[in-house]
């Protein structure tokens, strides 16, 4: 085991030390040239590690914290390193760099309740760094004794040979010392990529604590720094204070979030989530999570997530968190809470796969996770046919990202305690490389029943070489959990703005069965060059179109056609739809400049249109009156009506009202209603609800969907009929007590409706609408004083 790396610290109000205090001056190699050069990388691993860390001695506080040393690495000239046993400075040129790392430990000595929770950071000559910050939790039962943190940033270096390290401290106060958790072999990394100085770039964060609680609604993060005023150029939108991020320019976006949460310690186990949204909608593969015990003074939490996003102009990022519905409130905290983003080229080329059948990825050894969705447009760099391998097709450096989601549920309520960590594998042998490893506790409870995680990695490939993603428990899992995975790749190489075309945007528009004159825009299909004009890219059809017919001018383009960008900004290029749907329709092609080219798939997709339908209520109505549930669809039907059928509930009966249970929404149209016609009964029932739930909808030529509010109500109301009052009815009804007949007393004020006492389910007199005192003979001898309601009992 190798020497620790310790340093003592002192409590959370001066919570991290600089890196110079403990090496003085490091001496290193200067990097080279001054400023780095694009696509420069460093894979830097530690294979032996085994460090012990200890926890704080003070509430609130950090323990002494162990700086990673690292024992291989690959360098290009941006950057420098001296691997070995001390802690490793690493040299890095000036300018913007990608810096990603994992961190893996494990507690397999100590006692059973054993909790412990690490904070993980970059420093930068010396300073801590808010971005890239990760946290991890060990509960040390179960077998579930390791956690794995993984971060990322986009950080700027103000200097050439400025010094960053990896650091880790534990921020609980655990008294078990019978053995120290230790960092795991094979498991830490930093991986570097220098990035183009020139490229819009966001860097913001908090340096004070966000006002409010962290509940069970989704809470915006805001930020109050703007790090890189300077630096945003045209594609971002910010203004301090705001968590909205505008994003300005269509394309693609390298985006990491992570957001530091505290709560109180109170012995509550909370789970707290992250996502990034566009306009509001969660972005998929973007859902984190992080596990705050909240005893043994564990009451910190991060969420960190590194994502490619894809937007259009004018669309805005959010960083959102909330809890798990149990749990304990929280507050977000300021220097650890960052966000940054650069604007990638439009001439990049990347993939995105996704899986929606739920495989079971808590595996007891590493195996590899299918996909089997394609999510990005189709490009000639990458190829994914299902399964689970994506093939590169070009010798580039690559980034792949990946992220797992887990959602346990009551069903299998096993309170299992699980990691599930995901790696990546080469050429589909050798099982996880020892890098860009991603994990997040799973507690299998009420209180945690998620968890999301993600990892990134560079990879140098050759064409051919396949990669794919795996997953591995460590705990006693005993049932799948449902999941999510997500993997992207990103060729390096494409990032180089040159003089060859490269299409920058292709998307696949949605057109109606047999519509006409649908235009595909440079919304849907662009291509970037630097030095050739719109009017001299041409794109040639290498397949025939299918769907329906592609025109040029209204002239039809089939097999070898072709057709200029400047052809498609001038909204000359159209599509009629054929009949048939749905139909994945489109055409095979190349875009050249004269000289280079480039080639992909465009999709256009043959569907009717998707409507969802909610219902609203017309307002309470008094028996004998009508009201209405008014259905309404967000998109119109197309070609035939729209059916919705209802299904009826609530306290009032069906001799109550009438009322149809299905109604057409016609062609065209988006509303319709159901009139309910209420029943005049003569009884006093009290307020009554009608409740009318959509159960189905259903159309010839649309894709229905059942919306939210799917259900409605409202109240029938008695009319001229009043409650009947009177003395001792509450014996009568009862069938208890003792009372003289001439006691019973029925008073009822309303001239038309006559009422009822019952007992035991038998009439036991009418009164006729005027206040009077009744005797009631049932055919039985009379009492003079008392009466047998029942026929058994005493008399009343």
């Amino acid at each position: 085991m190798k020497k620790s790396n310790s340093i003592s610290v002192s409590p959370k109000t001066s919570r991290f030390i600089g890196l110079f205090s403990l090496l003085g001056a490091p001496l290193i190699a200067q990097v080279s040239p001054a400023g780095g050069t694009f696509a420069d990388k460093a894979i830097i691993t530690e294979d032996t590690a085994g460090e012990s860390i200890t926890r704080s001695t003070t509430v609130g506080g950090l323990g002494p914290a162990l700086i990673h040393n690292f024992d291989a690495a690959t360098v290009d000239p941006s950057y420098t390193i001296t691997p070995g046993a001390g802690a490793t400075p690493i040299g890095l040129s000036s300018g913007r760099h990608l810096v990603l790392y994992s961190t893996g430990f494990s507690d397999l000595v100590g006692g059973s309740n054993d909790r412990s929770e690490y904070q993980t950071n970059l420093t930068l000559n010396g300073v801590p760094l808010a971005a890239g910050r990760s946290q991890g939790f060990i509960r040390q039962t179960a077998l579930a004794d390791e956690c794995v943190m993984s971060g990322g940033a986009i950080i700027t270096v103000a200097a050439d040979d400025h010094v960053l390290t990896l650091e880790t401290r534990r921020s609980d106060n655990d008294t078990d010392t019978t053995g120290l958790p230790t960092r795991v072999a094979g498991q830490s990394s930093i991986q570097l990529l220098k990035l183009d100085d020139s490229w819009d770039y966001l860097s913001v964060s908090r340096a004070a604590n966000q006002a409010g609680d962290v509940g069970t609604s989704a809470v915006d993060v805001t930020y109050d720094t703007n790090d890189s005023p300077g630096t945003m150029g045209t594609a971002f939108g910010f203004t301090a204070n705001s968590g909205d991020v505008t994003l300005n320019e269509s394309g693609l976006y390298l985006v990491f979030a992570n957001t530091s949460i505290q709560k109180t310690t109170n012995a509550t186990r909370t789970n707290f989530e992250q996502s990034l949204t566009l306009d509001g909608s969660v972005i998929s593969g973007s859902r984190t999570t992080t596990y705050v015990r909240g005893n043994e003074d564990t009451n910190e939490g991060v969420t960190a997530v590194g994502r490619i996003i894809s937007a259009t102009a004018g669309q805005v990022l959010n960083v959102q968190v909330l809890r798990e519905p149990t749990g304990t409130a929280a507050i977000i905290q300021g220097n650890e809470t960052a966000l940054s983003i650069i604007k990638l080229p439009l001439t990049a080329k990347y993939i995105e796969v996704t899986d929606t059948t739920d495989q079971d990825v808590v595996n007891p050894t590493a195996t590899v996770v299918g996909f089997n969705t394609l999510v990005s447009p189709f490009n000639a760099t990458f190829t994914h046919g299902g399964g689970s391998t994506v093939t590169v097709n070009t010798t580039d450096d690559y980034l792949f990202l990946g992220s797992l989601f887990t959602q346990s549920d009551a069903i299998n309520d096993n309170n299992d305690r699980v990691i599930p960590i995901h790696g990546w594998q080469i050429d589909g042998s050798g099982g996880p490389i020892n890098r860009g490893i991603g994990a997040a506790y799973q507690r299998d409870n009420g209180n945690a029943r998620l968890s999301g995680s993600w990892n990134a990695t560079l990879l140098e490939l050759t064409a051919g070489q396949t990669v794919e993603m795996t997953s591995q428990n460590v705990g006693t899992a005993s049932v799948g959990f449902p999941n999510t995975p997500n993997m992207q790749g990103l060729s390096i190489s494409s990032l180089i703005v040159s003089n060859d075309p490269a299409i920058s945007v292709n998307l696949p528009p949605t057109v109606l069965p047999s519509s006409t004159g649908n235009v595909i825009t440079n919304a849907f299909l662009d291509t970037f060059d630097n030095d050739t004009p719109a009017t001299n890219l041409t794109y040639s059809i290498t397949t025939a179109p299918t769907g329906g017919t592609l025109l040029l001018s209204g002239g039809a383009l089939g097999l070898g056609g072709t057709f200029t960008q400047d052809d498609i900004d001038n909204n000359l290029v159209t599509f009629n739809a054929g009949a048939s749907a749905p139909f994945a329709g489109g055409f095979d092609f190349t875009v050249s400049d004269g000289g280079a080219s480039d080639s992909s798939s465009f999709v256009i997709n043959v569907e009717w249109p998707v409507t969802t339908v909610t219902v609203q209520d017309d307002g309470d109505v008094t028996e004998g009156g009508v009201s209405d549930f008014i259905f309404t669809a967000d998109v119109a039907p197309v070609g035939a009506d729209l059916t919705v059928t209802v299904a009826y509930s609530g306290s009032a009966s069906g001799t109550d009202f009438t009322g149809a249970t299905t109604v057409d929404i016609p062609d065209g149209a988006t509303t319709a209603a159901i009139n309910i016609t209420t029943l005049s009964d003569g009884l006093f029932e009290g307020a009554e609800s009608v409740v009318a739930t959509i159960t189905d909808v259903s159309g010839a030529t649309i894709t229905g969907a059942i919306g939210t509010p799917s259900s409605a109500f409202f109240l029938i109301n008695d009319g001229a009929n009043a409650a009947p009052t009177g003395a001792n009815l509450g014996e009568v009804v009862a069938g208890t007590g003792t009372l003289p007949l001439g006691d019973i007393i029925v008073s009822d004020p309303d001239a038309d409706f006559s009422s009822t006492v019952t007992g035991a389910g038998t009439p036991l007199f009418y009164t006729n609408g005027i206040a009077n005192k009744t005797s009631f003979y049932d055919g039985r001898p009379e009492d003079d004083s008392s009466f047998d309601i029942d026929g058994t009992g005493a008399g009343v």
